[in-house]
């Protein structure tokens, strides 16, 4: 599926790129606009110092045809551009307050025609306007999606959660110059094939695999103040995703007092002593 991008540098997903600035502003303009473009206005924010407008104008439709690959039919008098369909274009989406599944939310603020702005003052000014009107449209989009209560995962994502954590777990723990082979197996087994155990418990899968992970960072991190129990460290990562607490809450310490039996008898870090 084609994916037509004017947020930030112009482009379309698939295509290759087509040189030059104007068949993009053509095409941002048309789709833009609140309705059909009279050939005419296009000429007078586009070509304004041409000597033949007409073949310009039509030159750079075919140019701005070719820049999406036909994804957006473009033509008529006056001017319009429509996306065929399955195709997603961001400026599209933002105007019209529905939220991007095929283009990060993140950018829904980047400035239109980002780095290619055509060097003519005409079109600069119709630029300028349409950017604050993006900008402000994009702003809402992303309140709206921050606003959006967070689903609980699925099995099927905590799945992936468990494979992800099991090649990452063995990476770092390979790489951990602290502990030795006897101590490295047992950690990332016990974490991995107790998150297997629970996927029928989402919750508790991905919970188990965070005290895991929070365990070897403590364990092995040399950086890691000696004072800092295991314990401390799960609060710490933990703090912004357990269940059941929001963005900068933390959980009691006592939730996590007896979920590894890595930590050692006095709370310091072993790696350390």
């Amino acid at each position: 599926m084609t994916v037509v991008r004017l947020l930030g540098p112009p482009r379309a997903s698939g295509v290759p790129a087509v040189r030059g600035r104007k068949p993009w502003a053509l095409l941002a303009l048309l789709l833009c606009s609140t309705g059909p473009v009279p050939r005419c206005r296009a000429v007078e924010l586009l070509f304004p110092d041409t000597d033949d407008p007409a073949a310009a104008l039509r030159w750079t439709l075919s140019r701005a045809r070719r820049a999406t690959g036909g994804a957006v039919r473009i033509g008529g008098d006056p001017l319009r551009a429509e996306p065929a369909d399955g195709v997603a274009v961001d400026v599209l989406d933002v105007l019209a307050g529905r939220p991007p599944d095929r283009w990060p939310v993140v950018e829904a603020t980047l400035p239109l025609l980002e780095g290619a702005e055509p060097d003519v003052p005409e079109y600069a000014a119709w630029l300028h306007g349409r950017r604050l009107e993006l900008a402000r449209s994009g702003l809402r989009m992303q309140q709206a999606r921050r606003d959006l209560p967070c689903a609980p995962a699925g099995r099927g994502a905590v799945r992936e959660l468990v494979r992800v954590a099991e090649e990452v777990l063995a990476d770092a723990l390979t790489l951990a110059d602290a502990l030795d082979d006897a101590r490295r197996v047992p950690l990332t087994t016990r974490g991995v094939a107790a998150a297997r155990a629970r996927l029928g418990a989402p919750g508790g899968a991905a919970e188990t695999l965070r005290r895991a992970c929070a365990t070897l960072v403590a364990d092995t991190d040399v950086c890691c103040p000696i004072e800092l129990h295991p314990r401390d460290a799960r609060c710490a990562v933990t703090a912004d995703h357990a269940p059941g607490t929001t963005a900068g809450s933390h959980p009691p310490a006592a939730r996590y007092g007896s979920s590894t039996s890595s930590a050692s008898p006095a709370g310091r870090n072993p790696a350390r002593r």
